[in-house]
């Protein structure tokens, strides 16, 4: 089920897509924040996609269409991708379609830059900016400090201050990256076996999204100027929530990055089934030896990486059991 409430005028210049599920005081300070960012010679709006939410959405947004160019769709479809997917099929978009999340505070001139670098750069068609993350007001455990943990379990995105190409395996991430309409008119739609859901959620579906259009020859810039900060929640901090996220990312990558030794998958299923749980082994190890430090906050640093590869071969091993039983029957 879709519906949506239309503004009836033409597209603007700008649309910025935002899906939200349960989540309204997040997404209220997200959106009041860019009502109140730097404007320009350009015309914006903002489309929010309510995944099916049980709280206050539905109210928050019919409030803030009096203050700010404010569309909204209601999408039942569990998961991230579903609703972006149905914002995107729903049209009527601008020229620049952006991409952020409900727990996003833009620079100032956030809307500023991203219009400036589509004019400067138009043999680009897709742009990325900075995160950076907002720490709450909570004590903060001082493994939050490690940059790999950052990264992975908080979309930290710190790239060089200067304009480049995205390198091989970089990919801005999704609360802060933009194209052009015309990429969406060609089709390009997120896979919904991925993003963040209810349940049995796998993360990385913007990485998805941009290795399909990577491998068709879009390059990626990176615009340092348009920068965004993500707001961390205090759960977001706690253990329970890291392994979460460890489940999450770790199981996306067989899916994203396709599984190790592809070629042994195909033709020596055997010989790529052991070598595979050798690397199991010695993930687990790993993982066994980081837990005998007498320190609290290495004992996380250290198991990071072996729990998140460990999460990565399960997946695998899933879809190297549903591939053979397809073959078989």
């Amino acid at each position: 089920m879709i519906a949506s409430i239309g503004t009836g005028k033409a597209a603007p210049d700008i649309s910025i897509l935002i899906p939200t599920y349960n989540r309204c005081e997040s997404l209220k300070r997200t959106l009041l924040d860019i009502a109140d960012l730097e404007k320009g010679d350009f015309s914006w709006e903002v489309v929010a996609i309510d995944n099916n939410s049980t709280d206050s959405t539905g109210d928050l947004l019919s409030h803030l269409q009096n203050r700010m160019p404010l569309r909204k769709m209601f999408v039942a479809s569990p998961g991230k991708n579903a609703a972006l997917n149905a914002g995107l099929e729903r049209g009527e978009l601008g020229e620049i379609v952006v991409f952020t999340d409900d727990d996003i505070t833009p620079a100032k001139d956030w809307l500023v830059r991203v219009w400036d670098s589509t004019r400067r750069r138009p043999c680009f068609d897709i742009f990325g900016g900075p995160i950076e993350i907002g720490m709450p007001s909570a004590e903060v455990p001082r493994w939050t400090e490690d940059r790999f943990i950052r990264k992975i379990a908080f979309a930290e995105n710190l790239q060089p201050r200067k304009e480049h190409r995205y390198r091989d395996h970089e990919y801005p991430f999704g609360g802060n990256y933009w194209i052009r309409r015309h990429l969406i008119e060609k089709g390009y739609r997120f896979d919904e076996r991925l993003g963040p859901k209810p349940r049995d959620a796998m993360l990385g579906d913007e990485i998805s999204f941009l290795r399909g259009l990577r491998r068709d020859g879009y390059e990626i810039l990176h615009i340092p100027s348009a920068s965004v900060t993500h707001r961390l929640q205090e759960n977001s901090l706690t253990l329970e929530n890291l392994s979460r996220r460890i489940k999450e990312v770790g199981r996306s990558h067989p899916h994203i990055w396709g599984n190790p030794d592809p070629h042994l998958f195909e033709t020596h299923p055997k010989t790529w089934m052991t070598r595979s749980l050798a690397g199991l082994a010695r993930n687990t190890m790993r993982l066994g030896w980081a837990s005998l430090s007498f320190n609290p906050d290495k004992r996380v640093e250290r198991r990071f990486r072996p729990s998140l590869e460990i999460a990565s071969s399960l997946e695998s091993f899933q879809i190297f059991w549903k591939s053979r039983k397809a073959r078989a029957g």
